[in-house]
């Protein structure tokens, strides 16, 4: 730092626990900085354009909205976001990770029809919504004829962002008895 420290804080953004530090400073590691930085273990990064004026104080807080960095001191603008004297920096979102099978095979019985219902699970996490919507087309619990179909599901949070990933649902037809 090209200053003081007065402040520390650990905090995990949504890309891992990193240290933040805050105090009178303009540069980090060499990065400019405006009164707070992240040290994520191996280098300084800004935290977005930092601040007007000095970070005295840093703490991590869950205000229902979900985890997030807050910042006091003699500032009267946080560059990016206008606060004065505490500003909060949110979880950084991030697109769903989607999981999903690789591949599903059936074996076609013979009392009910060409063809079988399939049922699978496909699971979404997010670093900042709990409950990503997932839609998958055709869904699960559908009928698949003989053959393979490919199925599609697409994951998305509260922000917009998409996750999408296909896999082949392969239902073997019947064998015929002679």
């Amino acid at each position: 730092m090209n200053g003081f420290v007065v402040a520390l804080a650990v905090y995990d953004d949504g890309s891992g626990p990193a240290l933040y530090a805050g105090g009178y400073f303009g540069t980090a590691g060499g990065v400019p900085a405006n009164g707070i930085a992240k040290w994520d273990g191996s280098s300084w990064t800004a935290l977005g354009s930092g601040m007007n004026g000095f970070v005295s104080a840093l703490r991590g807080y869950d205000d229902g909205n979900g985890p997030a960095l807050y910042a006091g001191g003699g500032f009267t603008s946080a560059i990016d976001s206008g606060d004065s004297f505490l500003a909060k920096s949110g979880r950084l979102d991030s697109t769903p990770v989607l999981t999903c099978p690789s591949s599903i095979g059936r074996i076609d019985q013979a009392s009910n029809g060409p063809g079988e219902v399939v049922t699978f699970t496909v699971s979404a996490v997010d670093a900042c919504d709990p409950a990503p919507v997932i839609v998958c087309v055709p869904p699960s619990g559908s009928f698949f004829p003989p053959g393979t179909t490919l199925v599609t599901c697409t994951a998305t949070d509260a922000a917009g962002n998409q996750s999408i990933c296909s896999f082949p649902i392969t239902v073997q037809p019947k064998l015929r008895q002679r």
